[in-house]
């Protein structure tokens, strides 16, 4: 589990890349509609995917 909060993405860092998580053009990790990412069984909540999602 990633816990990170904050107002503005601060993933950069974390190294997503090396493990096939894609972030959006604003940093963002990116989520389909059940909140999960690019790899299998993940999930991104709060502001790592950009705040709640309706």
């Amino acid at each position: 589990m990633l816990v990170a909060v904050s107002r503005a993405p601060t993933v950069q860092e974390l190294g997503l890349e090396a493990v096939d998580i894609e972030a959006d053009e604003r940093g963002f990790i990116k989520v389909d509609s059940h909140l999960r990412i690019s790899v299998p069984s993940v999930y991104a909540v709060g502001d790592a995917n950009g705040g709640l999602r309706s």
